[in-house]
């Protein structure tokens, strides 16, 4: 009879200690997901996760969208929380070396396309700029990772830390050289035509890895110029009397009078078969207390003129900037003339410019420029034409544009680096800004 107590009270201490088990695992089961819970949370994230944070010492590596000083940071296994405000922009020293994936970082935009649950995109790249000037800064100030295909990467404030580096060719120190990290990329940035584009001496263009240009065949092709689009609700106007108010040949507007392209020598050619006025201080005429105060040049230009001439410092394959492109977003009533590019075409619609590199010399430019000027039809036509197309954005929004797509661009080759990105060519860099390559001298 004891034996038969004994088995049973062995047996009830059993059932107790699992029961006590079961409900100790039903406990830290709960405590599990709750904190499972609170690390899928997603971080307040707008728009204004751009750059990395203060120094923040720890033995974990991570990295962080930082703002205003007023945030916080909070390390576990699990759990990796951000508070933020407005945007800060963080001194050198107050960046760190982490590098934490980012499986844990949920952008807010659920339409991107490339989940950052892929391993290949978990890294956060990061990307500095060796100088900033205040436009570059306006614009690094509106980058937002999540309108990027792989939004995985922030703005570093110190080179030495950055995955690729780009360098600005009117801002590199030309009198010392920067360090190179191992596995670093420099990327050359110029807005600038391959005749303004500064040459890096030797200690700096043995490093550089990339480009990046308003050329379409550069590495990173970033389009600060824009692009026309067809406007297709373009204005019906009544273009009837345009031209028979229009007493003055053309009109030329320019404070650098001496330039690769000789556009210079181009309107001294054209003056001697027609009548050109030049304003700027490469001319005597004004319009209003200054030459450049756009707002009266424009209705002057318009009313007095018939051809307006866009002539740009150099004739290089894509250089076209805002001195024509203003034309088709003001829907001017005059007709631009260029000095060029030969490949102009590709991107201008035919019809609406008249490119003197078409011609022979500029008495036969000048030729042309008078029939058109002395027919109502063919005139009116090119300004229709001209009319079908606009710039959708102003220069301004087109440098942050631009800028953002680079930026997007560059974390896509970085992502790829190892995979579907191309190998870094030095040679194409230096091709890309060489003017024996993509120039051509004016007259």
């Amino acid at each position: 009879m004891s034996a038969i107590r004994m088995t049973f009270a062995k047996k009830w201490k059993i059932l107790v200690l699992m029961i006590m088990l079961f409900v100790v695992f039903l406990w830290s089961r709960q405590d599990y997901i709750g904190t499972v819970e609170k690390s899928n949370q997603n971080p307040e994230y707008n728009k204004t996760f751009i750059y990395s944070t203060k120094n923040y010492k720890s033995n974990k590596k991570g990295s962080f969208l930082n703002q205003n000083q007023s945030y916080n940071v909070t390390h576990t296994n699990l759990i990796q929380s951000l508070k933020v405000k407005k945007p800060y922009i963080l001194s050198k020293n107050q960046s760190n070396a982490h590098n934490k994936t980012f499986s844990q970082f949920q952008p807010s935009n659920t339409n991107n396309k490339t989940s950052l649950n892929s391993k290949q995109h978990q890294r956060i790249f990061r990307i500095a700029w060796h100088e900033q000037d205040p436009e570059i800064r306006e614009s690094l100030s509106k980058y937002d990772p999540t309108k990027c295909k792989i939004p995985n990467c922030l703005i570093e404030k110190s080179p030495a830390l950055a995955d690729i580096v780009v360098l600005r060719h009117s801002h590199l120190p030309f009198n010392r050289a920067i360090a190179k990290k191992k596995g670093q990329l420099w990327v050359l940035y110029s807005t600038e035509s391959q005749y303004h584009t500064l040459r890096p001496p030797k200690q700096w263009a043995d490093k550089i890895d990339l480009s990046a240009s308003y050329m379409e065949t550069a590495d990173f092709y970033v389009p600060l110029y824009g692009r026309l689009l067809h406007n297709k609700t373009y204005p019906l106007l009544n273009y009837t009397g345009v031209l028979a108010n229009k007493t003055k040949d053309a009109v030329w507007v320019s404070s650098h009078c001496s330039t690769p392209s000789r556009r210079e020598n181009l309107v001294k050619e054209l003056s001697k078969h027609l009548t050109v006025d030049i304003y700027g201080q490469c001319g005597t005429k004004k319009c209003g207390t200054q030459y450049d105060d756009y707002t009266k040049c424009k209705a002057i230009f318009e009313e007095d003129y018939k051809f307006y001439l866009a002539f740009e410092n150099s004739i290089c394959n894509n250089y076209t900037t805002e001195k024509l492109y203003s034309l088709y977003r003001e829907h001017a009533l005059i007709i631009p003339v260029i000095n060029g590019p030969q490949d102009a075409g590709k991107y201008l619609p035919k019809g609406t410019y008249i490119n003197s590199l078409d011609f022979n010399s500029p008495k036969e430019l000048a030729e042309k420029l008078k029939q058109i000027g002395s027919n109502e039809t063919e005139y009116i036509r090119y300004l229709q034409e001209k009319d079908k197309y606009v710039m959708k954005y102003s220069i301004s929004e087109l440098i942050v544009r631009g800028i953002h797509k680079f930026q997007c661009d560059m974390c896509i080759y970085l992502s790829g680096r190892n995979n579907s990105s191309p190998a870094p060519n030095p040679k194409n860099w230096q091709r890309i800004f060489d003017p024996s390559v993509h120039c051509i001298p004016g007259i």
